[in-house]
């Protein structure tokens, strides 16, 4: 999911940055490592991982680890890059919302399977609304954001008319970064994306969004 938008990396975040490798071989271990990293976020309260415990639950040398994780921040940033790129392929599938909802149940049906990813992903919801974050996985994270918001203009613009043809890319931004917020408060008080959280994070969208794209758009005429 491109949005042929570059978010410029720092040098803290390119430290953090997984040496993902080209060779088949090498590709398989990396995998293999994946798994193991998933495995260890997801029995822990809070999101951490050594090395050398990474090592010995994927039955792998230390040094091989070492060499595609130059860090333990590196392994979580491979595990955000993981679930971005399962995100991609799973939340931009199967859209339920119809033109007659208008841009809202559009919008608020792309939230609510990203609720779903959540809920099938545990360790992806630590990583995106956990308290603890990584300069690498932070970065990961907003372009991942930003491929989402370009999904939200395109599914809207399949639809209807936004007028002037604007790209509301930064708006739709504002907005994912609302509902994170509401979705990152519910599970720390709650342990989960509760429906109350949603219904909050779906009546902010909303009100944001109106100031942009008025209560209703124009629908596109059928080819």
């Amino acid at each position: 999911m491109s949005t042929g938008f570059s978010l410029e990396m720092s040098d803290e975040a390119r430290s953090q940055m997984p040496n993902i490798p080209a060779d088949e071989t090498d590709k398989a271990a990396y995998q293999k490592l994946i798994a193991a990293a998933a495995a260890l976020a997801a029995e822990q309260t809070a999101f951490s991982i050594q090395l050398d415990r990474l090592a010995e639950t994927a039955g792998v040398p230390l040094p091989t680890v070492e060499r595609f994780f130059p860090n333990p921040e590196a392994a979580a940033s491979a595990l955000a890059l993981h679930y971005s790129e399962r995100a991609a392929s799973e939340v931009a599938l199967d859209q339920l919302a119809t033109p007659e909802d208008n841009w809202q149940g559009i919008v608020h049906d792309i939230f609510r399977r990203g609720r779903v990813f959540y809920r099938k992903h545990p360790v992806a919801l630590k990583l995106r609304l956990g308290a603890v974050q990584n300069a690498g996985v932070r970065h990961i994270l907003l372009q991942n954001g930003y491929a989402f918001a370009a999904l939200i203009q395109h599914e809207i613009q399949k639809h209807f008319i936004i007028p002037g043809n604007a790209d509301l890319t930064e708006d739709f931004m504002n907005a994912i970064t609302i509902t994170d917020a509401l979705w990152s408060l519910s599970v720390y008080q709650h342990g989960e994306i509760t429906n109350d959280a949603v219904e909050a994070s779906e009546r902010a969208v909303a009100g944001y969004l109106e100031q942009v794209l008025g209560q209703r758009l124009k629908s596109r005429p059928a080819n």
